[in-house]
């Protein structure tokens, strides 16, 4: 993985943002679909 070339702090700030992306749109479909 060339993640490493990243540093630690940006690496964390990303995985951050995509995970609080991709539960907010799970979040959302669920209340959507219930």
């Amino acid at each position: 993985m060339r993640f490493y070339n990243i540093s630690s702090e940006w690496g964390l700030i990303a995985m951050a943002g995509i995970l609080g992306i991709v539960g907010f749109m799970v979040i959302r479909r669920r209340k959507v679909t219930a």
